[in-house]
Parts: structure tokens; C-alpha cells; sequence
């Protein structure tokens, strides 16, 4: 690979990492260990071990499938391994390419009642047993888990290192140093796991990549400018925001005059700054820097595409609407709900269109005017009928139908019309979907109280 690029050369430290791990004659399973900005890179990774020309010689496999209970995640994960035989057998390789189709399959009754993990773990020694026959190489097996669930994590993990691992397998998890969930599997079992810190310095990293390119394009500045501005808004240095929140003003301002669709940098920069002064509560600066935002996209009227430029006010007014109601200013929040209301209708951006009025309804709703919030919310609704239905569930029209079944909705529409509405997009049992659908969206994720 090209030692020039600084996201590759850290992949490929990694690498190194992992190769010296992997030989261990103990170990089974590799903890990867990275802060919450190298998540990234570890991933990047996996896919790199997945590559014909990756340093890694192990034959990897990547398993995403969620986890829900340590008695289904077995089975679960063999079902995935069937699929991934199928596409391999399947698939184009090149043409001098090796190949040779895998006729394997897992077997369902090596169950064993006291060990979940059991089940998986015989039909992997099984099935590396197939695959590596006299072959020197390791079988990687990365495990994402996909749960919240800490405990079941770590129990099922432990399980599988109990069934006895083949010495050819090596079984990665990932963790963050700030929620280590191995820990207590590390320390159980300390010939086993073993412990692996990532150290990528994620920071540099993306800030030399910024840098790269031609010097003279200001956008090799701007990237370079705008990466170590994310960086200090992180890391909450209020000297260092606003050095490089003005160098990336003053870069977009200047290049506007060669290509005018650099006014959307100015919108990201103030939409950053609105954000970050709103974490530091400083919510009058923050409605400074949205009220700027709000500017720019207004003289993008005329400069950039008519819908490019409506979506950009759309955004920047239900910004600021949504810091108005941090601050509990019900009038102003409205007014600049309507306002996006009006951007995202001419935009033709029905999501988000449908999302401003959740917001107008909310608003009205606290501001005392529940017969407006009703209308608001009966106008979203029926908008998400003319969504595809798997859009119209992703969007946050359940949240709006939410909102509006905790009002006296039949002042204005009447159950079976309400019904009529809501069941195409939700189905026959849409209440009891609703009632799980919330159970999971504990914390709203436009949540303007």
C-alpha cells in the first residue's frame, strides 16, 4: 500500500499490531481497544484483512449480525456464515485467481444446554478444520455484537472461550478504552484474551489527510481548517474555535467570489458554532451564529440551485427555532418553524418538511394552542402517506403521530379517519407498534425541551 497516505499507513500499523498478537499460541480472542474517534480506522481494518492484497495472512470473516439473546446469537451467527459461503461460491473473482468452492455446512444439533455459545463455536472448529486442512494460516473471526447489552456481551464471549476454541481460530471483539465491556473476560481469562490498544492518534491522522493536495486550492486549506476546528469544538478550546472557525470564514467568504457554491461553507461553519455555543449553554451566541446562518443561506437565493438553496434556509431556521425553544421562546421559535415549513415544501424535501411540522405542532402545543398543534400535526401526518412506507417509519412521523395521540385529536379527525390514515404506513397493529416503537426511542432525537 502507499505509505503517503496517513489513514493507510495507519491501517497498516494496526496491521503490525495484530500479526504480533495473533501469534500467541495461547490466545483465542483479541480485544482491539481505540478511543471513540478510532472506531473508524478499526473498522477500515477488518475490511483491509478482507483484501486478496492485505499484510494480514489470516482468512477473515466479518459478522454483523445483531445480537438479541445468547440462546438465538448462535444460530444466528451460522445463518450468517451460510449466507457468506453462498456469496463467496457466487461470486466473480479474477482471472488468475485461485479457486475453490466451499462445500461445507453448519450442523444445527451441536448444541450443548449449558452453553449457548457452544453451538457456534463446535461449527467453526469444524468448519476451520475444513478450510485451513494443512494450511499454516489463522481464521479471524470479527464479532460486532451489535447490543447494548454489556452483560450478555461478556457472557457470551465467555462462553465461547469455555467450548474450547480451535488454536487456529482467533475470535476479534472491539471496545472503546471509555466502556471497556471485556474487561472482566480479560481478567478471567488472561492466557486467552489478549489486549490490544489501536493508539492510532485519530486526530493527526485526519488532519494530515486534510492537508494533502495542492497548496494553492484553497480547499486543501479550508479541509485542513475545518478538521482542526471539529477538533477544538471537541475538545471545547474556546481560543482555538474561533481561530479556526475565522480561517474557514474567511477562506469560503473569499472563494465565493471565484464559485458561489462555497456560501454552503459558511452555513456549515455557522451551524457548527450555533451547535457548540448551545452545548456550552451560551445560547445568545448561539442564536447569533444560526441568525448568521440563516443570512448566508438567504444569499444563496439567486447564486446556487433553487432547491440546494431553500433546504439550506430550511435548515438554518429550524436550527434556530429549535434553540428558541431551549430558551423557552415560543413566538420566535414558531415563526422560524414556519419558516422552514415554507423551505422544505419548496425544496420538495418531505422529510425533513415533515419534521418541521412535528416542530410547529411542539411548539404550538407549549405555547398553549393545542387546536394549531393538532393541525400541525395532522398536516405532517398525512404528508408521510405520500412517503414510500419504509421511509415514512425511518422518518420521525412516529414521533408526530406520537404527539399527536396525547392530544384531544378527535376534535378534529375522528378515530376511523385517523385510522385510515395511519394504517397503510403502519399496519393493522399500528397502536401496538407505536407503544414498542417508542419503548426504544427513549430519548427523542429532536428533542427541543
Amino acid at each position: 500500500m502507499y505509505q503517503t497516505n496517513p489513514i493507510q499507513q495507519r491501517i497498516e500499523l494496526l496491521a503490525d499490531k495484530w500479526n504480533e498478537a495473533v501469534i500467541n499460541v495461547n490466545g483465542r480472542v483479541i480485544r482491539i481497544i481505540g478511543n471513540d474517534d478510532e472506531q473508524d480506522f478499526i473498522e477500515a481494518f477488518f475490511q483491509y484483512m478482507l483484501a486478496l492484497d492485505s499484510s494480514t495472512d489470516d482468512i477473515a470473516l466479518l459478522f454483523e449480525t445483531p445480537m438479541n439473546t445468547a440462546e438465538d446469537f448462535s444460530g444466528d451467527l451460522l445463518k450468517e456464515l451460510e449466507v457468506m459461503i453462498e456469496q463467496w461460491n457466487n461470486s466473480k473473482k479474477p482471472e488468475d485467481f485461485k479457486f475453490n468452492a466451499i462445500n461445507w455446512v453448519p450442523d444445527y444439533t451441536l448444541t450443548d444446554k449449558n452453553n449457548p455459545a457452544a453451538l457456534f463455536i463446535r461449527n467453526l472448529n469444524q468448519f476451520a478444520q475444513y478450510l485451513l486442512k494443512d494450511d499454516d494460516r489463522l481464521l479471524t473471526v470479527v464479532i460486532y455484537f451489535y447490543s447494548q447489552d454489556n452483560e450478555l456481551k461478556s457472557y457470551w464471549l465467555t462462553k465461547a472461550i469455555e467450548a474450547d476454541i480451535n488454536p487456529y481460530i482467533r475470535i476479534a471483539v472491539v471496545e472503546t478504552d471509555t466502556q471497556p465491556v471485556f474487561n472482566s473476560v480479560a481478567d478471567n481469562f488472561k492466557q486467552k484474551v489478549i489486549s490490544l490498544n489501536a493508539e492510532l492518534n485519530a486526530d493527526t491522522a485526519l488532519s494530515q489527510m486534510a492537508a494533502m493536495g495542492d497548496p494553492a486550492d484553497p480547499g486543501t486549506s479550508y479541509r485542513y481548517s475545518y478538521v482542526l476546528l471539529m477538533q477544538a469544538i471537541t475538545q471545547r478550546n474556546e481560543d482555538d474555535v474561533k481561530h479556526h472557525s475565522d480561517k474557514c470564514i474567511e477562506i469560503a467568504q473569499e472563494s465565493i467570489k471565484q464559485n458561489p457554491y462555497w456560501i454552503m461553507q459558511l452555513v456549515v461553519i455557522y451551524t457548527a458554532l450555533a451547535n457548540h455555543f448551545m452545548g456550552n449553554k451560551n445560547f445568545n451566541a448561539a442564536i447569533e451564529q444560526a441568525t448568521l446562518a440563516i443570512k448566508a443561506s438567504e444569499d444563496a437565493q439567486g447564486m446556487i440551485e433553487d432547491s440546494l438553496a431553500a433546504r439550506m434556509k430550511g435548515q438554518s431556521y429550524i436550527l434556530r427555532a429549535s434553540l428558541w425553544c431551549v430558551m423557552k421562546k415560543w413566538e420566535p421559535a414558531l415563526k422560524d418553524a414556519i419558516a422552514s415549513c415554507n423551505n422544505y415544501s419548496n425544496s420538495k424535501d418531505i422529510i425533513l418538511l415533515i419534521e418541521s411540522l412535528r416542530m410547529c405542532g411542539y411548539i404550538s402545543h407549549k405555547n398553549g394552542d393545542n387546536k394549531d398543534a393538532i393541525d400541525y400535526y395532522l398536516h405532517g401526518l398525512k404528508t408521510g402517506c405520500n412517503l414510500p412506507v419504509e421511509s415514512a417509519v425511518g422518518s420521525s412521523l412516529p414521533l408526530l403521530l406520537n404527539q399527536l395521540l396525547q392530544l384531544n385529536y378527535q376534535s378534529r379527525i375522528s378515530y376511523p379517519e385517523l385510522d385510515a390514515v395511519v394504517r397503510p404506513i403502519f399496519g393493522d397493529n399500528w397502536e401496538e407498534i407505536l407503544d414498542n416503537y417508542m419503548n426504544i426511542e427513549k430519548s427523542n432525537m429532536f428533542n427541543y425541551a
